[in-house]
């Protein structure tokens, strides 16, 4: 029951919330590209054609909408999640798939490098003219996919899982 919620299982469930709005965008930009963007409006049933013409976002404004969402997530979240509750998302994955989301838009095939340009340069916005895909190289979208990780990494929740070396292992 609602009345039953505290103060912070609420908050957690908006996290949760956030965090699968955020997830079904990734999932939707990785099968099928840029992705337009509804956010928190509430779309009418029975309406015309035209009302629900809504044009895609940039490959960029995507996975900035996408990563801001799972950012906000993160913070509404639980660091860790108790065996009891195992397959819940933490905080450490929203950061994680955010993570991963910039460094793919860092790559060439998405930062404006020759890949982007041959593959898809003429793939532009008929309402602007604006290319879906970033034709111009941005070093700032590394220092992005960065910081994020380095978000993850002062967590100090996770670790590399290593193997103690063993007396009869050869030098390497």
């Amino acid at each position: 029951k609602a009345s039953d919620l505290t103060g912070r299982d609420k908050t957690e469930l908006m996290g949760y919330l956030y965090f699968m709005r955020a997830y079904a965008y990734y999932r939707l930009i990785m099968y099928y590209g840029p992705v337009v963007i509804v956010g928190d409006d509430v779309m009418e049933t029975n309406e015309t054609e035209e009302y629900y013409d809504r044009q895609r976002a940039t490959f960029d404004e995507s996975v900035d909408y996408i990563c801001g969402e799972l950012e906000r997530s993160a913070e509404l979240m639980p660091d860790e999640v108790s065996a009891s509750y195992f397959g819940r998302p933490s905080a450490g994955s929203a950061l994680g798939l955010s993570a991963r989301l910039r460094l793919i838009q860092a790559s060439p095939l998405w930062n404006g490098g020759s890949a982007a340009r041959r593959t898809y340069g003429t793939w532009k916005r008929k309402t602007d003219g604006v290319n879906y895909v970033s034709q111009t190289y941005d070093e700032a979208k590394w220092a992005q996919a960065a910081a994020v990780c380095r978000q993850i990494i002062d967590m100090d929740i996770f670790s590399l899982h290593t193997v103690k070396k063993m007396t009869d292992t050869p030098v390497l």
